[in-house]
């Protein structure tokens, strides 16, 4: 169970290697919105409301925004479970899925000083795409 916090490991994540697939029942349990009750054309405007650069589905975000659209999107309940270094989230939406692969964040001694933030990569699929 490498890359995803202990926290979630306690909720019986299915959990294969660094890939945590978030069922939807688990998804409804994570935040107050179950991800099936989602679009893609929501999710894609939600990046472009919030002048997100993003082509075909895909942009790179740092964590921090990650988690506020997660927030947005899912609400605030379960906005800590995340990989705690490098994984990936998938959530299954009605029309598709997101797909969010962390980069592990940099550590104090890495940086030697203040670390560079840890980026991911966010995808947004349909199901014909």
């Amino acid at each position: 169970m490498s890359g995803v916090v202990e926290r979630a490991g306690a909720r019986k994540f299915p959990v294969r290697g660094d890939l945590a697939y978030f069922s939807t029942p688990l998804t409804a349990k994570l935040g107050n919105v179950d991800s099936r009750n989602l679009t893609c054309a929501v999710v894609l405007a939600t990046l472009d409301r919030l002048k997100i650069q993003h082509a075909e589905g895909v942009a790179y975000l740092r964590r921090s925004e990650v988690r506020d659209l997660r927030r947005a999107w899912f609400g605030s309940k379960g906005t800590r479970v995340r990989p705690a270094g490098k994984g990936t989230m998938v959530f299954k939406l009605f029309d598709g899925f997101i797909r969010m692969d962390f980069d592990a964040p940099h550590t104090w001694e890495e940086a030697g000083g203040l670390p560079d933030p840890g980026y991911v990569r966010l995808i947004v699929r349909g199901i014909g795409q």
